[in-house]
């Protein structure tokens, strides 16, 4: 019955599961996107709560609601915010999950369990209720650096919450600031990579990274840098800021051509134009728009984007040289 409502309202080919998340994550956003929603699900958006915010983030909750199978709702029924919903549903039925997803998300796992007062404080950080969450603190300074069965921090599930003020309290409460900053969870996502993977938020990348460059190059098991992750899902604000603040210099030559390659592909893909040029002007070492990769092949990635070129026809566009070298 859920599938049947989506579908007949257009915004998914079928309802979330456990298989799709992939295609369904595209269908919905570019269906909050076209209805002039998808604002209130970045982390920006949450610093707004007037009236036609709560009205925009109501509709927005309640299409992704309609998208999501009765696995996928019960995961996010008592969500408050598209963008909590939202960033649940990425964390538990992405490709990056691979646990437990009650235990991945930190809901259930056996530091909470025995521990009143950390559980207390993860709840008050997902409500943005910093007053509370400072009396948690008080109680038990250590607390920040606990973690859960999968390796996350009370700054991992703010940032996760999107909760740019708390981040900033955290960052400033602690002494330990580099300690916190570049504690990895299980997959090697610090607090900042999992900010650029699920939030457009460069005021709370900006905060990270300002207390600890290192942060920027740090990888996670898969090999992905905070920039990836960001352009990876179409966050504008935040590539940009970890462009900028990114030392290529640090990395090896070699990373630098593959990387620069797959940001330039990813750029292009999610039309962060401004970016992709400064890739390709750059003399040292020069990135190339062609490689043999599957994924690292920027040129024909924008082959594929006839929207973007609105005087050239499609079967112009596809009949260019450069195209046709692949």
């Amino acid at each position: 019955m859920a599938a049947a409502s989506a579908a007949f309202n257009g915004i998914v080919v079928e309802t979330l599961g456990d298989h799709n998340y992939e295609n369904w994550s595209v269908l919905v956003k570019n269906y909050l996107t076209g209805q002039g929603l998808w604002d209130v699900v970045s982390a920006s958006a949450m610093e707004i709560e007037d009236e036609d915010w709560r009205k925009k983030n109501a509709k927005a909750l309640h299409a992704i609601q309609l998208s999501c199978g009765s696995s996928a709702l019960a995961r996010i029924n008592k969500c408050m915010t598209a963008q909590d919903a939202w960033n649940q549903l990425s964390l538990s039925f992405s490709s990056y999950s691979g646990v437990d997803r009650d235990i991945e998300l930190g809901i259930i796992d056996d530091i909470v369990r025995g521990n009143d007062n950390v559980e207390q404080l993860r709840r008050h950080v997902r409500a943005g209720n910093w007053e509370a969450a400072k009396s948690c603190i008080d109680k038990e300074p250590d607390v920040v650096f606990s973690v859960c069965s999968v390796g996350r921090t009370i700054l991992h599930v703010a940032a996760i919450a999107g909760k740019n003020e708390i981040v900033e309290e955290l960052v400033n409460l602690v002494n330990e600031k580099e300690t916190l900053l570049k504690m990895q969870d299980t997959f090697g996502y610090t607090a900042l990579a999992l900010a650029a993977k699920l939030t457009d938020s460069s005021r709370m990348a900006k905060c990270m990274a300002e207390n600890c460059k290192d942060l920027l190059t740090m990888k996670t098991i898969d090999n992905e840098i905070p920039l990836l992750l960001a352009s990876a899902n179409g966050h504008e604000n935040i590539t940009r800021y970890l462009y900028s603040e990114t030392h290529w210099d640090d990395l090896p030559e070699e990373e630098v051509i593959r990387y620069g390659a797959l940001l330039l592909t990813r750029c292009i893909n999610a039309e962060i134009f401004d970016v992709a040029l400064k890739l390709l002007l750059r003399k040292d070492p020069i990135i190339p728009i062609t490689n043999e990769s599957q994924d690292l092949r920027p040129l024909y990635v924008l082959a594929q984007m006839p929207s973007v070129f609105p005087s050239v026809r499609r079967e112009r566009l596809m009949a260019m040289p450069f195209h046709r070298k692949f």
